[in-house]
């Protein structure tokens, strides 16, 4: 298609490929499946809004190796930036004007390794984005820059040749957040759009103010850098030598969607080793079945492995993975969490030697429905263990009779008062706020939950970490812990080295009552560490810490407390 711009008479070439299924050399750009018309109506559209006319048309795609096989997003490049819309009182700015193209499937051919197909699914016509740097501090100023984009984008009328894509505007509101407003012509929905956020954002505000703290008191020097080309070899290498040990007792470590993060340069690297063997050696069903093995986003949570359940997780992935390349001995057998064994279930031997077929992790007969037990008799279950009546109540008017159960088997040391107080009386207790527990899913408790028991987070973080869940229910639980609450994994030995300095710049109290001196400096700890260790933790700490080096002789604290003598944490 030829563009000829009529202001300027400049000549922009774009070149388009139709065909739904095209071929490319892995490394090249690949060229992918474009609406000429599309493009042209984005074009006239930003000609209309002074926009610079980008030289030249490049597509790339956004692609997420997930899944087997792997997909994602054709994205346009900006076609043009550095707009302008008119009014009656100032003008709007845009930024760039994009044109987004629908979601595509990667497809890997079986006997070449050069050569890929790009499979288009097309979900609906191209979309044109338009975006707005300038930030609006009020709904009505809003909602008349929006209106005026829609006057100005209806003046240009509409083709009748081929229908117009639809348009989304990116409308900077409040604190530099972006609310997408789909299908402009419906403004009815945008005050209420920007309500939400505007909630949505003072909650969040409310929230932050509590976990911001110094990050370089907890971690003073730069972790080391990886060589993102060593560790892969490693990895292979030594792949064989892991244990088997506990393979499987932490499998639900694997199902958590919140593991995952965004790729990285480092995590592409390993798993692109990785998906070359499994390519190699394990069908697309058995892939898709295993789909978590081949997410670069797990892998990389577990290279970050510090505690002894998460090396084990670790272990488990790397054993899998080699178990799945490199075969299986007929006589290896897996081991369950309750001690019993399943064998492996061999298919005959093929060409392609593929790794023998692996049998389900849970017994047979755990597989089978079975049929839901009434109230009254996990009311009786409760009962039998102390439970409270209000608890109990709870459980079954929410319906967390089934995650309850899933989170008591999960780990010894969560008790079942505390997992109580969490499903039933920190939920309702965010619906009394006004946050919208309705986005706490089932999965996203049973995460929070999943990590406390991993030891990412303690039990002071849990309720807030709800709230940010109502809030962003589009984030994982580890986003929400690092960018949000600030909260990273500290240790004991971590907390004795941050604590002196602390101290040295906090006023001490005005009391002379010991009691309440000690409550003092706990609340100075506890501001800072707060979700990131255990509070008897750290009020250990801070008694050793008063015993040997008090900042007053009021201060002087004995070490250990009498009623602690025979139980000191080294």
């Amino acid at each position: 298609m030829l563009h000829t711009d009529a202001a300027s008479g400049d000549s922009i070439q774009y070149q388009f490929h139709p065909a739904h299924v095209c071929a490319y050399e892995l490394g090249a750009a690949p060229p992918f499946a474009i609406d000429p018309q599309a493009v042209e109506h984005a074009t006239q559209i930003a000609q209309r809004l002074g926009c610079q006319i980008a030289p030249s048309c490049s597509f790339f795609a956004e692609t997420q190796i997930t899944n087997a096989p792997p997909s994602g997003k054709i994205h346009g490049t900006r076609l043009a930036q550095h707009g302008t819309i008119p009014t009656p009182t100032k003008e709007i700015v845009i930024s760039n004007v994009f044109l987004k193209e629908s979601r595509c499937t990667l497809i890997q051919r079986p006997f070449s390794e050069k050569v890929s197909h790009l499979r288009l699914e097309h979900t609906g016509r191209p979309q044109i984005v338009l975006q707005l740097p300038r930030q609006f501090n009020s709904i009505e100023e809003a909602l008349t820059a929006a209106q005026h984009i829609q006057d100005m984008l209806g003046a240009l009328g509409h083709n009748t040749a081929y229908h117009a894509p639809d348009i989304d505007v990116e409308l900077s509101y409040q604190h530099g957040t972006f609310v997408t407003l789909t299908h402009i012509h419906a403004l009815s929905q945008l005050r209420r759009a920007l309500q939400h956020e505007a909630q949505r954002q003072a909650h969040a505000q409310t929230l932050r103010a509590s976990f911001r703290r110094e990050q370089q008191d907890f971690f003073p020097t730069p972790p080391h850098p990886i060589d993102e080309y060593a560790l892969p070899a490693t990895l292979n290498r030594h792949l064989h030598k892991l244990p088997a040990k506990n393979a499987h007792s932490q499998w639900y470590l694997f199902q958590l969607p919140e593991l995952r993060s965004q790729p990285t340069s480092l995590t592409q690297a390993v798993m692109a080793s990785f998906a070359r063997i499994l390519r190699a050696h394990v069908s697309t069903e058995q892939r898709r079945a295993l789909h978590i093995l081949t997410d670069p986003t797990s892998l990389a949570w577990r290279l970050d492995a510090q505690d002894k359940d998460q090396q084990r997780a670790l272990e488990a992935l790397m054993q899998q993975a080699f178990q799945l390349t490199e075969g299986v001995s007929q006589t290896h057998r897996y081991t369950l969490p309750n001690g019993h064994t399943l064998p492996l279930q061999t298919q005959p031997q093929h060409s392609d030697q593929r790794a023998p077929y692996i049998a389900p992790i849970h017994p047979i007969e755990h597989q089978h429905t079975e049929l839901p037990i009434a109230g009254w008799q996990w009311r009786r279950n409760w009962q039998t263990l102390g439970m409270s009546t209000d608890i109990i109540d709870g459980l079954i008017a929410l319906g967390f009779v089934e995650l309850f159960e899933e989170l008591r088997a999960l780990s010894k040391k969560l008790p079942f008062d505390h997992l109580g107080e969490i499903l039933v009386r920190w939920y309702r207790a965010l619906k009394r706020q006004g946050l919208p527990v309705h986005q706490l899913t089932k999965q996203r408790l049973f995460s929070i939950v999943s990590f406390y028991a991993m030891g990412r987070c303690h039990r002071e973080a849990i309720k807030d970490l709800m709230a940010f869940s109502c809030l962003y229910p589009e984030r994982s639980v580890r986003e929400l812990l690092q960018h949000e609450m600030g909260i990273q994994v500290m240790s004991v030995k971590d907390l004795r080295r941050a604590l002196p300095v602390w101290i040295q710049h906090t006023p001490p109290p005005k009391t002379t009552i010991w009691a309440k001196r000690e409550r003092y400096w706990m609340g100075v700890v506890m501001e800072r560490v707060r979700g990131a260790i255990s509070g008897a933790d750290a009020h250990d700490v801070l008694i050793e810490y008063l015993s040997a080096q008090p900042p007053t002789p009021l201060d002087k604290a004995e070490y250990p407390p009498p009623h602690k003598k025979n139980k000191v944490k080294k």
